[in-house]
């Protein structure tokens, strides 16, 4: 029999990746090859314990021969290992990290903002419930006639502001640090509401936004995008919220200004 490493095996996964039917065509970067995947009962052992490889909901999943290498499924044997694994669609790159360690290149994130003290911009918080626990920031804001211009520029259709009020437009960066099951985190410019310095809350207006943000992460995934808000051009400290309850309890809080 022969002996699976997992070090190889990733080697592989980062050369091809696989979508497997009677033929199957392997994707690469830049060529297409099809071949003929080869099924012989693989089994698989791992540190002398044979080891059945199943998907989270029990299903057993079968290793595949192709081009006399051996190939299994990316989420078990990283299981197996004690490691976490996501794959993104966007960079083609898997992701295989050890759970509840930060990445080195992980926001500092700081403690003690609330509603009346919000985070400046460039400050991540954690904003954590039963399922998933996120690192989110405003990374910059633009306002006044700057934001106008990007929004017009995006939709000749969208509406200028009424007299008295403003756009901002928020920045934010989303990451998914802890997902309590197999399953993605959905992150929306909607997530998030627009407050002012007196506590009332806006608005919303249905406007275009360019590179709005909208979409899905599994864990250890980052999104970036834009929200946009309508504020008063009085309030010196419009602010907005994430994750807070029907009752306004709870949420993470940010300073627009």
């Amino acid at each position: 029999m022969k002996k699976f490493h997992l070090k190889s095996y990733i080697a592989g996964v980062l050369t091809v990746i696989l979508v497997i039917s009677m033929i199957t065509t392997v994707f690469a970067a830049a060529r297409s090859v099809t071949a003929t995947v080869n099924y012989r009962d693989i089994k698989v052992n791992i540190d002398g314990v044979p080891t059945t490889l199943t998907d989270l909901e029990g299903k057993a999943i079968e290793p595949i021969l192709l081009f006399d290498t051996v190939y299994v499924p990316l989420s078990p044997v990283a299981r197996a290992f004690g490691k976490t694994s996501t794959y993104d669609g966007k960079s083609f790159t898997v992701f295989i990290n050890t759970p509840n360690t930060p990445s080195p290149n992980a926001p500092k994130v700081e403690s003690g903002h609330s509603r009346t003290n919000p985070a400046p911009i460039g400050t991540a918080q954690i904003f954590s419930n039963n399922d998933y626990t996120v690192t989110v920031k405003v990374k910059s804001v633009t306002s006044g006639e700057s934001a106008w211009n990007l929004i017009y520029a995006e939709n000749k259709f969208n509406d200028p502001p009424p007299d008295g009020k403003m756009y901002i437009m928020a920045n934010i960066e989303v990451t998914a640090n802890k997902i309590n099951s197999d399953k993605a985190v959905t992150v929306d410019y909607f997530d998030f509401k627009a407050f002012s310095g007196t506590n009332a809350e806006y608005d919303r207006k249905s406007t275009v936004i360019p590179d709005k943000l909208s979409g899905k992460i599994f864990e250890g995934g980052t999104t970036i995008g834009n929200a946009v808000f309508l504020v008063d051009k009085s309030d010196t400290a419009p602010k907005i919220v994430y994750g807070m309850k029907y009752d306004g309890s709870g949420g993470i809080w940010f300073s627009l200004k």
